[in-house]
């Protein structure tokens, strides 16, 4: 890393965002910083993103300290006490300022929160399209910076935190294998993995980006979808095949899911090989449910299709 430093930031030159933008960039700015240095420590009313370039320091969130280094974001939200500094070595990164009314809430939809994620490499282009953008204070170009802003927190979103987590590994992989239960619930997982419920559903929401009542409902309804698509079954056989006990509550899912009721969604939807499997591949994200993609069924066709994952590689 080169030894000189770097401190230059840009500030938007209005108090607000524009109004024909749901979010501002507020500020921009590229620091390389040599030990000791600590920050302006203040609560701050704006959302805050850093990403490492080089080297590393520490981001204190919510009274906790975080190592930041080279790859990972770290986030602070509004109301929030900003504290960082570094100690051992030089420390390079980029960040962003974002204000506005809907800026929190459009940071969640990307499912993040304060916290230090592993991501990969900065987007420094992004960046500087941002850079250009606030030199020019024109109503274009703060819609300029609002879309590359975008872009950024589109790629942070990828967050890789908890890919490797031994825990959520095995909570998909139980509940690949027992989603069809009617007794499988949270409780249950929970259990088996000797972990309290509230800690299972947060650390798998940081994986998947949803809890694992809502994962395992993605597959029941899936499924559910399926049959009615493959087989001839009744609504309440489909019922307790896919680990529902109310028949009429599958109805309304269906319906929730689809717009129409099952006899209507298996009169337009009915496949032209009724019994062909489906072997997807689901791949949870923090931004959304688990997808499927058809492949050419086995040479041993299962009796009831069925969407599942294999294995662990298929849910990464």
């Amino acid at each position: 890393m080169h030894r000189s430093w770097i401190y230059k930031s840009l500030l938007r030159p209005t108090r607000q965002p524009s109004a024909s933008v749901p979010f501002g960039v507020r500020s921009v700015g590229h620091y390389r910083l040599h030990p000791p240095f600590t920050s302006n420590i203040a609560v701050r009313q704006f959302i805050q993103l850093f990403w490492c370039l080089n080297g590393s320091g520490t981001m204190v969130i919510q009274g906790v300290e975080y190592p930041l280094r080279v790859g990972d974001v770290a986030l602070y939200m509004p109301g929030m006490l900003h504290k960082w500094f570094n100690r051992a070595e030089a420390w390079e990164f980029r960040w962003l300022a974002l204000d506005g009314p809907l800026a929190e809430s459009i940071v969640n939809a990307f499912g993040l929160q304060a916290a230090v994620y592993h991501v990969g490499p900065a987007p420094v282009q992004i960046f500087r399209q941002i850079e250009r953008a606030l030199r020019h204070p024109s109503q274009p170009s703060e819609s300029r910076a609002c879309a590359a802003a975008f872009q950024i927190l589109t790629q942070a979103s990828f967050h890789q935190r908890n890919f490797d987590d031994p825990l959520v590994k095995d909570a998909i992989t139980r509940i690949h294998q027992q989603w069809n239960t009617s007794t499988f619930n949270i409780n249950a997982l929970a259990n088996d993995l000797h972990i309290h419920r509230s800690s299972l559903s947060r650390r798998f929401h940081q994986f998947a980006g949803i809890s694992p009542i809502e994962y395992t409902n993605k597959i029941r309804i899936q499924n559910v979808l399926l049959q009615l698509q493959t087989t001839s079954r009744t609504v309440q056989e489909i019922t307790l095949f896919c680990g529902y006990t109310d028949p009429a509550y599958v109805s309304r899912l269906v319906r929730q899911a689809t717009g129409l009721a099952p006899k209507q969604f298996r009169a337009t939807h009915q496949l032209s090989r009724p019994n062909a499997p489906i072997i997807p591949n689901v791949r949870p994200k923090p931004s959304g449910p688990a997808t499927c993609a058809t492949s050419q069924p086995p040479k041993s066709v299962p009796s009831v299709p069925t969407m599942m994952c294999h294995d662990w590689e298929d849910c990464r």
